[in-house]
């Protein structure tokens, strides 16, 4: 039997498939720098039932790094509520299966700042959002009258040139994921109501709606709101419609303006003009640095985006070629759509091009131009529309050449880039005041690193043991969960007398009450063991240097340890080996500017 992959049931079927199999493998429960925004305010909304916290989290700072700031005595973020607002559902889920569980018992709490189940919940989030939004998208493009297999072909050349994928799966917690959804959203919508004689308030009020989502998820994508004007204006029942998308909207309106005053002291603001003062500076514009530099040039990293704006370029200037009105231009919906797709695109990149990060910091690909996809899709779907109906040969084979080139270069990079420690492929001495050197690696540094790889590699199987080594990004359930199955210890500043600070911890499992210690002024590592049955305490002191420390039948190893690529050098720990051969592994990190002095074993 003959199975045809561009029938949309097997390629839904199909994308499935590929996607749980990239879940599995791939997918990362930890939430990580700007995602950390997003998580804070959900927390926020959980625990004190406001956008910016009151009370200092325990995550803040040692989690968040930049993504939360104290703020006129409120701990808010730079970041738009969007993304928070479609995972608050999954994070107060997540509690039902949180229990007791925080920074002093929960290895993974203390690791990571969050709960096991919170990081899930974003990652679920994002993975449903993503396939309704692929979904909406091939849609999108059948209403625009393009075969399926042409909506198939160029929703799989766009979603795989985007390097959407990683944001899914990696970076969850950024508000990629529900930009693409609101605006995919958008684009379905906006063509089931144009469409349809009769007007419907349905459609025109969900239009309304996944504005709104985009806006309060990126406020930049307010410049959606232009060419929305210039349609209703020149076309018939404008009040109607617009009041429709108004109401739509306005919710998200209401809490955009809330979220500001709680956050910011202010009704209508930037979070990064007051915590961080970093505003847009249009004495400079590095809009071709966007499209091509090296660093992270839309063209470099996704070549065939080119065939997407080409193409719509086109097609618009084959409708102004008949000399119509702007009135009959924008009573077209497909011409309408055209417009709106370049304008996007862009107006993307004439915005980002005035912000002094313009290259979206220690990202992938050019992350700034994510959001656009759908309007992408468009542009593709035009450029193999084009193409099909090409009677020249050599054109129509040299196209299809370059687009499998362009496609397979951006696939390749996508899966390079999990097995590259890109922060690393540059020297930190070529950080400047402008980019950092984690910033500036290229594909070529890429490239080159596998080279290397397979160079330095002595056979076959010690080459896929550099591999694994090299992985980036974020570590899957399959390798992190028997990393967490052990308990933890948590260590605090908080002084109980004077010189030396304590930290209790409880493990039910394995019933140990385990105390850290640190003393000032001391050079030696000092454990105490106090066996319950003996009822003394027992002390065994050595020096740093020093690997292990035996009492009895109690062996004490305290050593430095790095749990994957998420937690630095800071991180040691402590292995007590019992009498019953089970192992303790108690883990914790040293505060910065502090020496830890000893840990406090009670077997009981």
């Amino acid at each position: 039997m003959k199975i045809n992959l561009l029938n949309p049931t097997t390629a839904f079927f199909t994308f499935i498939v590929i996607f749980v199999i990239f879940f599995v493998t791939n997918a990362s429960p930890f939430i990580y720098y700007d995602g950390y925004g997003s998580y804070h305010t959900t927390q926020c909304l959980i625990n004190e039932q406001r956008w910016a916290c009151r009370a200092k989290p325990e995550y803040f700072p040692e989690h968040t790094y930049h993504a939360v700031s104290e703020f006129n005595g409120r701990y808010s973020t730079v970041y738009a509520p969007g993304s928070a607002i479609v995972n608050l559902p999954l994070q107060l889920f997540a509690q039902i299966f949180n229990g007791d569980r925080n920074m002093y018992n929960d290895l993974f709490t203390a690791t990571n700042g969050h709960t096991l189940f919170e990081g899930v919940g974003f990652l679920l989030t994002a993975s449903f959002l993503s396939i309704f939004s692929v979904i909406l998208q091939y849609k999108s493009l059948r209403l625009l009258n393009f075969s399926e297999k042409l909506a198939i072909l160029s929703t799989i050349a766009s979603f795989i040139s985007s390097y959407f994928i990683w944001y899914i799966l990696l970076n969850h917690a950024f508000n990629h994921t529900t930009e693409i959804f609101a605006l995919s959203l958008f684009l379905y919508t906006f063509l089931k109501a144009s469409q349809n004689e009769n007007l419907t308030k349905k459609w025109w009020f969900l239009v309304g709606v996944s504005v709104g989502l985009a806006v309060i998820s990126r406020p930049t994508l307010a410049i959606i709101l232009i060419p929305i004007s210039l349609y209703l204006i020149f076309n018939k029942n404008f009040f109607k419609k617009a009041s429709m998308i108004f109401l739509g909207g306005l919710p998200f309106l209401i809490l955009w303006v809330s979220y500001n005053y709680d956050s910011y002291g202010v009704w209508v603001g930037s979070g990064y003009s007051y915590l961080f003062s970093q505003h847009f500076v249009f004495d400079e514009w590095n809009g071709l640095n966007i499209l091509f530099s090296k660093y992270r040039g839309w063209f470099i990293y996704s070549p065939v985006m080119l065939f997407s704006i080409i193409s719509l370029i086109i097609s618009i200037f084959k409708k102004f070629d008949n000399k119509n009105s702007l009135k009959i231009i924008f009573s077209d919906e497909k011409f309408f759509i055209y417009v709106l797709s370049l304008w996007m695109i862009l107006g993307t990149v004439l915005v980002y091009g005035f912000w002094p990060i313009w290259w979206g910091g220690g990202s992938y690909g050019q992350r700034f131009l994510i959001s656009t996809l759908p309007f992408t899709n468009v542009g593709i779907a035009l450029f193999f529309d084009f193409n099909s109906k090409t009677s020249i040969r050599v054109l129509k084979y040299s196209f299809i050449f370059l687009t499998t080139i362009f496609v397979t270069w951006s696939g390749l990079l996508t899966i390079l880039y999990r097995f590259t420690p890109v922060a690393e492929l540059v020297p930190k001495t070529e950080t400047t005041s402008e980019m950092k050197s984690g910033d500036k690696y290229t594909t070529l540094d890429i490239l080159n690193y596998h080279v290397s790889l397979i160079k330095n590699s002595d056979s076959v199987i010690d080459y896929f043991k550099n591999l694994a080594n090299s992985v980036s990004g974020g570590t899957n359930f399959v390798v992190f969960l028997p990393k967490f199955m052990n308990s933890v210890l948590w260590f605090d500043e908080n002084m109980t007398e004077a010189g030396v600070r304590t930290l209790f911890f409880d493990n039910e499992n394995l019933s140990n009450r385990v105390e850290l210690v640190w003393q000032e002024n001391t050079d030696a590592v000092q454990f105490l063991i106090e066996p319950k049955q003996i009822q003394r305490e027992a002390y065994i002191n050595c020096f740093v240097q020093n690997s292990y420390c035996v009492y009895e039948n109690i062996k004490i190893k305290a050593q430095k340890v790095s749990l994957e690529k998420y937690i630095d050098d800071d991180w040691k720990a402590i292995k007590v080996n019992m009498k019953d051969g089970k192992e303790i592994k108690i883990w914790f990190k040293e505060p910065k500017n502090l020496f830890i002095h000893g840990v406090r074993v009670v077997l009981e």
